[in-house]
């Protein structure tokens, strides 16, 4: 809710947000993780919107790049054996049976039937950390 108007300020919940001459608005990070808080305390966005004076898409955007921060990787770290041997070859299989990826310093093995779409995934992450 817009507490007050002064100058070239106002003051929305407690905390002070620039205005230019033009109008527009600079809102503080302050301001935009309260109103990420409270959608995800139950808010709904538009009602934060209407609070705010801006428009749901706004605090949306405010709400992905939230996540986008804390987001976490979507891998997990493969260490590989100290006795590890580089000499070996890069690809073995045998029919109908898994088959070994040897990466560097990194093997993995995928057993017949693994989805394609993990298995990519898990090499994005093992040439990510190289």
């Amino acid at each position: 809710m817009l507490d007050e108007q002064s100058g070239d300020c106002l003051e929305i919940w407690g905390l002070r947000v620039a205005v230019s001459r033009e109008g527009i608005r600079a809102w503080p990070a302050e301001l935009k993780n309260l109103a990420v808080q409270k959608v995800g305390a139950g808010a709904k966005i538009s009602d934060i919107a209407d609070e705010l004076g801006v428009r749901p898409t706004l605090v949306s955007k405010w709400i992905k790049a939230a996540r986008s921060k804390d987001a976490t990787p979507a891998f997990v770290e493969v260490m590989a054996p100290a006795n590890a041997s580089l000499n070996r070859p890069a690809l073995s299989h045998g029919v109908g049976q898994a088959c070994v990826l040897r990466l560097v310093d990194v093997e993995i093995t995928v057993p017949k039937g693994f989805p394609s779409d993990e298995l990519a995934g898990i090499l994005r992450a093992v040439r990510g950390s190289q």
